[in-house]
């Protein structure tokens, strides 16, 4: 008993005391906050804020349809392209399935439908993105980003 014991306080102190760590409830709370902040940035043209939301490891990627972005200062020059454009467009986050990858990664996987305002109307287009997170000291950031649009459909 003494032993099983013993084994058992070795265990907790090399895993922590149960209670102490993030649960993976509460990561997927904290990730889903994040998606979401991510869309308000993108909606108000928060260029900052939303760019800001990327890692600025080199090694950052962005597919976006087939087209590669490799880089921070790349992606802050393709987000100031769209400078102005604020209230044009509107990003509507779908269910969030969440791939907790440890206490400091994870995958999530979400669908999305942008709603585009057009001289000829509204215009909807729907697609689906995967975002690979990395946990920093300044909170969750972006490290892939890959997101895919459904084809125009034929009237």
């Amino acid at each position: 008993m003494l032993r099983v014991s013993g084994l058992l306080i070795a265990l907790l102190a090399t895993v922590g005391f149960p209670g102490n760590e993030r649960t993976p409830a509460a990561q997927r709370q904290e990730i889903q906050n994040f998606v979401r902040a991510y869309a308000e940035a993108a909606n108000r043209g928060d260029v900052t804020a939303y760019i800001e939301m990327y890692s600025k490891r080199p090694d950052l990627i962005v597919v976006e349809d087939g087209e590669i972005t490799r880089g921070w200062d790349k992606l802050r020059d393709n987000a100031n392209a769209t400078l102005g454009l604020e209230g044009r467009f509107k990003i509507s986050v779908g269910t969030m399935d969440v791939i907790n990858l440890g206490a400091t990664r994870a995958i999530v996987v979400f669908p999305f439908v942008t709603t585009i305002t057009t001289e000829q109307g509204p215009v909807q287009q729907h697609g689906a993105m995967t975002l690979v997170l990395e946990k920093s000291p300044q909170g969750w950031k972006i490290i892939h980003d890959h997101t895919s649009t459904e084809p125009a459909k034929a009237e």
